[in-house]
């Protein structure tokens, strides 16, 4: 058996065809898309969770601060902490506790906020 004979047994290929090219693009384009579209959810997941642990660490430093104040005639100074927006709210009594105080300590850091209430002994 000669080459001429193989060659027509088996189509004589000479290239692709269009078709071929165009569903290979097509294909090719929708992997990357995936794998691209995947990446940037990714990525906006890991930065809120950054926003996050910022907020808790600097609420949890506020916290702290606090517990540390003493009290006086125009209330409790926030703490400075870089980029970040530290306020007490005004000291209210709580019921049933003759020095207890319940304050709210709220951060801001580039627009998210996070609060929480603190109860403190006046001392």
């Amino acid at each position: 058996m000669d080459l001429r004979t193989v060659a027509r047994r088996i189509g004589e290929e000479r290239g692709d065809s269009l078709v071929e090219v165009l569903l290979s693009i097509t294909l090719t384009g929708i992997a990357f898309g995936t794998i691209f579209g995947a990446l940037s959810g990714v990525t906006l997941a890991a930065q809120t969770h950054n926003r996050n642990v910022q907020l808790e660490s600097a609420l949890t430093q506020a916290k702290q601060a606090l517990e540390n104040a003493k009290y006086n005639a125009s209330g409790y100074i926030p703490p400075t902490i870089p980029g970040v927006t530290v306020t007490y709210s005004a000291p209210s009594s709580v019921t049933g506790g003759a020095s207890l105080q319940s304050i709210t300590v709220q951060v801001v850091i580039g627009g998210a906020t996070r609060s929480t209430v603190v109860q403190k002994a006046d001392r």
